[in-house]
């Protein structure tokens, strides 16, 4: 019997049914989250997913370098209907981190940042860096989903690894 059956190669993204000990699975290769357009990404992604098998999924992410955390995060959104809480950040509490601080993206941090001096913190408070968002399509996939990763991983991959543990998705 094949390994594998075809796969569609279709620029960052390969997918396609393997053939596993325990029967036919989805397999969904990410080559990155690097996407000019994160919604655009996720309905491409609901698509292929409706259409693998739906009992059992493997993402291979193996050497991702990350990209878009929306791109990444709603994808785990689409591999769970429950409830989800995003990884936490904590910055280090330098001069530069609170410079970095002032930045709309990372206001969030700022308070803590300041404290530093009066509470001798070496780490600013911890927040999600991005919240999961709504706006992904609705699709969640029904089956078992494991993930592959390796040392070549970093970026929004480390936050979709880490979520994807942490929300024990698989």
């Amino acid at each position: 019997e094949k390994a594998r059956e075809a796969l569609t190669t279709d620029g960052i993204l390969r997918y396609g049914v393997v053939h596993t000990p325990s029967g036919r699975s989805g397999y969904l290769r990410i080559f990155s989250f690097e996407v000019p357009d994160p919604g655009a990404f996720l309905k491409k992604l609901a698509g292929i997913l409706e259409n693998l098998p739906q009992d059992r999924l493997v993402i291979d992410l193996r050497g991702n370098p990350g990209g878009q955390i929306p791109a990444g995060q709603g994808l785990i959104r689409m591999l769970t209907a429950k409830p989800l809480t995003p990884a936490p950040i904590a910055f280090r509490a330098t001069p530069t981190t609170l410079g970095l601080a002032a930045a709309p993206a990372f206001q969030e941090w700022r308070r803590s940042l300041e404290l530093q001096s009066a509470t001798s913190n070496v780490w600013a408070q911890a927040f999600p860096i991005a919240p999961y968002y709504d706006d992904v399509p609705p699709y969640r996939f029904p089956g078992k989903v494991a993930i592959i990763i390796d040392a070549l991983c970093y970026s929004t991959t480390d936050f979709f690894s880490a979520d994807f543990a942490d929300n024990e998705i698989g």
